[in-house]
């Protein structure tokens, strides 16, 4: 699905990236899932945990994981009532993120006539993105750090950035500190644009959710080792 910040585009570099540092077999935690891009690049080659903060996010999929059908459209008029729903209600996410032009919070239904806005997910795309995974409702930030037989992917808010509506204020400082506390454990992984962490890849892409010419940017993946200072 797509999703503000989503890694679509270089899910497959990431992951591989990843993996060289990966037990086979060894589980995967995606603590920031979002769209779960990155989720389906790391299933390939083992388990992964899918885990957001976003209640009405991962209700959605687990909603469409039970057998839930999504629409293939929604009107204006049910676009706009989905965003009173409550977080249960799969219903919620599949407009605010789903049938909004560029995957934004209820950024603006997105339209289905060919050559405009195109809307975050399909029907059958949301289907086949959650088939197999490993999906629960959980705050990172809210986790206390310790022993666990995982590796660890962190996409977060990133620092400087416009804050997710309807989640409250990220704070980058405490995230920072929460990841390297659990690099004590095992392998932690960051996706940002900049940190003080060892850097082992980095791309320039295009941001761009208009059609037109977007700024570019540097998307850079960091790495902390267990028990490196």
């Amino acid at each position: 699905m797509r999703y503000l910040g989503g890694k679509t585009r270089i899910a497959k570099q990431l992951a591989a990236v990843i993996d060289q540092h990966r037990r086979p077999g060894q589980l995967a935690w995606d603590a920031f899932c979002g769209g779960l891009s990155m989720s389906v690049a790391l299933s390939k080659n083992g388990p992964v945990c899918s885990t957001d903060a976003n209640a009405a996010l991962i209700n959605l999929y687990l909603s469409v994981q039970r057998g839930w059908i999504a629409p293939d459209d929604v009107t204006e008029e049910i676009y706009q009532s989905a965003r009173a729903l409550p977080d249960t209600d799969p219903m919620k996410a599949f407009c605010g993120f789903g049938m909004s032009f560029g995957g934004k919070w209820f950024g603006g239904r997105a339209k289905l006539t060919p050559g405009k806005f195109a809307p975050g997910v399909s029907r059958r795309s949301l289907e086949r993105t959650t088939r197999g995974l490993e999906i629960r409702h959980m705050d990172f930030m809210l986790e206390a750090p310790g022993p666990v037989d995982a590796i660890l992917y962190l996409d977060p808010p990133y620092s400087g950035t416009q804050a997710y509506p309807g989640m409250p204020a990220f704070d980058s400082d405490l995230f920072w500190e929460r990841a390297r506390a659990w690099a004590q454990f095992t392998t932690v992984f960051v996706s940002e644009y900049t940190s003080d962490w060892p850097e082992v890849w980095s791309r320039d892409v295009t941001c761009n959710l208009s059609g037109g010419t977007g700024a570019k940017r540097t998307e850079r993946l960091f790495m902390l080792s267990k028990g490196v200072a």
